[in-house]
């Protein structure tokens, strides 16, 4: 293996902030790098980061973590705001928020700035870089006049409520209206610094990952209270293993991958094993340290594993802190997540072609190439050349900066409909 791994619709740019009273609890330290402007330490940035993966297996843990991530860059407040709609679609609605936020008030500025606020929006995603790693905009990329700014509506209205700057961050690259982070600053302060924006983006990578893994675990968990009910729902393997490596449960198709294609299996110690010693240390060493993890940055996809009988395994590993379903001590677990890409999967293609403007050629061998399909039973299959093939292929990749099949595999791991069963 190469690598191991109802809620208000709204519209969004920069959003405002309403708050209320913060809880001060579990943030001193964090407090105390800011006020003396200190870097993080790699203990306590150890302990955010497993707090930030806990959230997968339990999503009322967001607006702590959240809380924490916004103190630990002097911010006020911080949101995960996701796409509703087609891809191209601003709509937006809410998914996770610190603790400070609160909509009222919303759509009124909503209602009120929306040129302004897809204007600011627009500007940040021409400043971002073609790169996998995450970049914290500030709000200055909307402005070059500091005293234009500081006149505009919009600023004066957030002012008003004792906010001035922004910050953003689009967790997804491959579909830049999916997942985005957003951060507001009270009006006592400038725009996040440098050395702020670089210590956040050392955790982004990891929320991103987080929300990726999530998102299926978040669907089973409300309708069952809680994974370990209904991990058997999945169409994705899940195993989740104690703090020594030990299986303590696994759902149906995990089981089914395990037999079916040996490339991990439980051993007779009840521990998780890689069939090769190589993959065992890649798995070893994100089970390590937590600031393993993360490592597609602002491409949250999962590593593809080729199996003997010419398909792929979809493999992720999110660390654990606590799952409540497992008791109350910590555990220093992880949570395995491996995806078939053999069995029928329901990628969403329309999504695959819109964002990265594949042609209807195009996206019909794209959907081809997701089954491990050589080009040869491609252009068997739709009737045309294997040069034919070839070129779209080579067109596939250039368009979805992959430079492997196996590559194109992953990214399709962000865009998949069928977690559910």
């Amino acid at each position: 293996m190469p690598s191991l791994f109802g809620r208000q619709k709204c519209i969004f740019s920069w959003r405002c902030w309403f708050f209320e009273p913060k809880s001060k609890r579990n943030v001193i330290s964090l407090k105390q790098c800011i006020d003396e402007r200190k870097t993080i330490p790699t203990k306590t940035l150890n302990e955010l980061i497993l707090q930030i993966y806990d959230t997968v297996a339990d999503q009322s843990l967001w607006p702590d973590v959240l809380d924490k991530c916004a103190h630990a860059v002097g911010a006020q407040s911080s949101a995960v705001f996701d796409q509703v709609g087609a891809p191209t679609s601003e709509i937006f609605t809410l998914s996770h928020s610190s603790n400070t936020y609160s909509q009222f008030g919303m759509d009124a500025y909503v209602d009120s700035f929306l040129e302004q606020e897809l204007n600011d929006r627009g500007q940040a995603k021409l400043a971002l870089s073609r790169s996998d790693g995450v970049e914290v905009l500030s709000d200055e990329v909307t402005y070059s006049d500091y005293a234009e700014f500081l006149d505009r509506d919009n600023v004066k209205y957030l002012r008003e409520l004792g906010l001035r700057h922004r910050a953003i961050s689009f967790l997804n690259k491959d579909n830049l209206n999916r997942t985005q982070f957003t951060l507001q600053f009270g009006d006592h302060r400038g725009p996040i610094r440098p050395d702020e924006a670089e210590q956040l983006a050392t955790l982004l990578p990891h929320i991103a990952k987080a929300l990726d893994l999530g998102r299926p675990i978040k669907k089973i968990s409300e309708a069952h209270h809680g994974i370990l009910l209904a991990m058997d729902q999945l169409t994705i393997g899940v195993c989740v293993l104690d703090e020594f490596g030990s299986a303590v449960a696994q759902n149906v198709e995990f089981v089914r991958q395990a037999d079916q294609y040996g490339v991990f299996a439980i051993g007779n110690d009840g521990k998780l094993y890689f069939k090769t010693s190589a993959d065992q240390l890649k798995f070893d060493q994100l089970r390590a340290d937590a600031l393993n993890n993360g490592k597609f940055g602002a491409r949250p996809r999962k590593e593809a594993v080729a199996t003997q009988t010419g398909g792929y395994l979809c493999i992720e590993v999110s660390p654990t802190h606590q799952i409540d379903e497992l008791g109350t001590i910590s555990h220093a677990g992880a949570i395995v997540f491996s995806q078939d890409t053999s069995k029928p999967l329901d990628f969403d293609f329309n999504t695959v072609a819109t964002c990265f403007r594949l042609s209807p050629a195009e996206t019909k061998v794209a959907r081809l190439l997701s089954q491990g399909l050589t080009n040869a039973e491609i252009a068997e299959k739709i009737d045309r050349s294997s040069e034919t093939i070839k070129f779209h292929t080579k067109t596939i990749l250039s368009k979805t900066q992959c430079s492997t099949r196996t590559q194109f595999v992953r990214l399709l791991g962000s865009f998949r409909n069928d977690t559910l069963g």
